[in-house]
């Protein structure tokens, strides 16, 4: 009997390997298969087949019920037809068998439904830097349940309107892009608590930043910024504020001395020697 293939194969992982493999061979391969770099005429269907494994492998529910289907499909192949029984008693023997089988599948899925029903899923973090992505791939629908984001290392020019589903995340990481602005909807993930923008092309802040009261740590360090709102000099939780390698006005730099001599934050910045 030819053995089935599955979305593990096509990572060359074997059957339940972990999700943190799985996220580590998916960054391997898509190096690779992805269009831009991929010169086989198909590349563009090996990279969705690809992104619908990773899809599938990575999300909790969508992971255990392709299991269920694989386990469903294993066992209608193991099925023997009778187009010819021998004896009544040898059917009667392969039909009960066949009844006992699927109780028992019924039953598993049953079992497992009730379990994941009462100790729901939860995803708390994503991680998709160093990718070349130049947004985030529409197949990731992101649950509320998102604490972390780690977007660096890619190629994004606009903030992903995708994380607004996410409005309590804490820590947000999209260093090392192309972003030129940020959106005053920022004001929605009054949670966070780490934002770090560094290295983009951003050259002024919006107004709403002044709403993230739970902001700790806020790296802004090689953009273009000349100035900073005030609202960020009376965020009141702020402890870290980083906007070295920006060219700041000599009026914003006086600010920024002045913040550092009157609050507890620490406050890195390129001020002249």
């Amino acid at each position: 009997m030819r053995r089935i293939q599955t979305y593990y194969d096509l990572f060359g992982l074997p059957f339940g390997a972990s999700e943190s493999l799985i996220r580590q061979r998916y960054r391997e391969l898509a190096k690779v298969l992805h269009p831009d770099v991929n010169p086989a005429p198909d590349a563009q269907e090996q990279m969705q087949r690809l992104n619908e494994a990773y899809r599938v492998l990575t999300t909790p529910h969508l992971r255990l019920a392709y299991h269920l289907r694989l386990a469903a499909h294993v066992a209608r192949r193991s099925s023997t037809p009778f187009s010819s029984p021998q004896s009544t008693f040898t059917t009667q023997q392969t039909t009960a068998s066949q009844i006992v089988l699927v109780i028992l599948l019924a039953l598993v899925f049953t079992m497992t439904v009730l379990y994941h029903w009462m100790h729901p899923f939860t995803f708390h973090k994503l991680s998709l830097n160093d990718l070349k992505l130049n947004r985030i791939p529409p197949y990731l629908h992101l649950p509320s349940t998102l604490r972390k984001a780690d977007l660096s290392h890619n190629h994004l020019t606009t903030f992903p309107t995708e994380l607004y589903g996410s409005s309590g995340l804490i820590v947000l990481d999209l260093s090392h892009n192309k972003l030129s602005s940020l959106p005053s909807r920022i004001f929605h993930f009054s949670r966070l608590e780490e934002l770090d923008l560094a290295y983009n092309n951003i050259r002024c802040l919006p107004l709403g930043i002044g709403e993230l009261k739970a902001l700790r740590r806020l790296v802004l360090q090689g953009n273009q910024l000349s100035d900073l709102p005030e609202e960020v000099f009376t965020l009141p939780n702020l402890k870290l504020l980083d906007v070295r390698k920006n060219p700041l006005s000599p009026a914003c730099q006086e600010r920024l001395k002045r913040f550092r001599q009157e609050c507890a934050c620490e406050v890195l910045w390129d001020s002249p020697t």
